[in-house]
């Protein structure tokens, strides 16, 4: 399978005519295990959402984890994921000046620009919840304040995934 202009597609199996924006029941459908290799162009919110739950895997951890990944101008994937732990319930001025640093410091050594995406993945997550909320309102504007911009941000549980919408995080 390949896009208009026969470059590979990153197929999973989904349903590509469910919108990005619905959540996927990852029970009823096939989950990706492993994230797309590098190199993987990716088009699609779908596409997109397939690999940071691939990204995340099947055995999340117990406690939340923020996983930063990326892909370069020509939306492929780059062999490059950061995982951060420990997150507090409500986000805090400790935990997100060390996310902003070290993704800065990422994207200052590709001076070509990088496309940033984001996982936050919890057990009992992959929805709207307030825990997701909370992160996603906080990540969207020290990304602002930084001058990067997420182009996919997904809440990853269990069972399902979503990608998170700006609008709805700021209600």
């Amino acid at each position: 399978m390949t896009h208009d202009d026969a470059r590979p597609i990153h197929d999973t199996g989904y349903d590509a005519r469910l919108p990005a924006t619905q959540s996927t029941d990852l029970l009823t459908r096939p989950r990706p295990e492993v994230p797309c290799q590098p190199g993987t162009t990716l088009i699609t919110g779908r596409e997109v959402l397939d690999h940071l739950v691939g990204l995340v895997g099947p055995r999340l951890s117990s406690s939340p984890v923020l996983w930063f990944t990326f892909l370069d101008g020509a939306r492929q994937v780059v062999p490059l994921a950061i995982p951060f732990d420990g997150l507090p319930g409500l986000p805090s001025s400790g935990p997100v000046a060390e996310i902003v640093d070290v993704v800065s410091t990422v994207l200052a050594q590709h001076p070509d620009g990088l496309i940033v995406l984001v996982a936050i993945s919890r057990p009992s997550g992959g929805g709207l919840g307030a825990f997701e909320k909370r992160w996603a309102r906080a990540l969207w504007k020290v990304a602002d304040d930084a001058g990067w911009t997420v182009d996919l941000m997904a809440a990853v549980g269990s069972d399902r995934a979503m990608p998170l919408d700006r609008a709805t995080c700021d209600r």
